[in-house]
């Protein structure tokens, strides 16, 4: 292993090859999934993103803290959705056009882990560029003057940063959803930065800025009903990420 700086502990410290999407996540040589990069869905198996990012101690922090618990509910290698069929058959706490929304504590579900999981994954695509299969490098996301702030939280240096983050989850209706998993993508709404990928049949959202709207705050799994939406993400992804589901993909 080489020696380097960790990007989240900032110690100089043997680093191991970390995974930018868990290696959970990815297709087994059996299923019929696919992975979508650069808006572009490759079937089946593909190389693991990975690169030297962080020391032993880091890496298990992100597992303990988000990670272990996320991929509980998402690993692709378990025969059921538990997560869907749950809020499927739960009692929302309001409902909308599209979704509806219920707190995560009624449910089971550690919202604060599901919240340090995806910042942990955004921040990843900040603070690293990693190599894809086709030879190329993602561009790092921007996390401006907040990213700091946002390792000192992973880090565990600080609490969460609810004055200028809000972390949405919502948890995919679509069965295309639930086979296959997007790097992170940013623009800007509302007149926050905003950040979303798709991992298994949930999209996770971040919106980082001084001016989140009221909508998003109380849609957050760290507002006081700690939310977690269930819908049909078929038309976000069309829309925030084209060509997407119209690429030639083997559901």
């Amino acid at each position: 292993m080489p020696v380097g700086i960790c990007k989240l502990c900032l110690k100089e410290k043997d680093l191991r090859k970390s995974h930018y999407i868990p290696a959970a996540l990815y297709p087994t040589k059996r299923q019929k999934s696919a992975t979508v990069i650069r808006g572009v869905a490759v079937s089946g198996p593909t190389r693991h993103l990975k690169e030297y990012l962080l020391c032993c101690d880091c890496e298990a922090k992100l597992a303990e803290n988000g990670e272990s618990e996320v991929l509980r509910w998402l690993a692709p290698k378990a025969k059921r959705f538990t997560l869907g069929e749950r809020l499927k058959l739960a009692l929302p706490r309001k409902e909308f056009p599209d979704a509806s929304r219920f707190a995560a504590y009624e449910i089971g579900i550690d919202a604060a882990k599901f919240a340090y999981f995806t910042l942990s994954v955004v921040w990843r695509g900040a603070v690293q560029a990693w190599g894809l299969p086709d030879g190329t490098r993602t561009t790092r996301l921007d996390l401006g003057p907040y990213e700091e702030t946002v390792r000192k939280f992973l880090a565990r240096e600080t609490g969460f940063p609810y004055d200028v983050v809000a972390v949405v989850v919502l948890v995919c209706s679509d069965p295309e959803a639930r086979s296959l998993w997007i790097i992170p993508c940013q623009d800007e709404e509302a007149g926050c930065e905003n950040f979303r990928f798709i991992a298994r049949g949930v999209l996770f959202r971040v919106l980082l800025g001084p001016n989140i709207p009221a909508f998003f705050r109380d849609a957050s799994c760290l507002s006081p009903v700690q939310a977690i939406a269930y819908g049909d993400c078929s038309r976000r992804v069309k829309q925030d990420l084209p060509n997407v589901l119209q690429a030639p993909v083997g559901w």
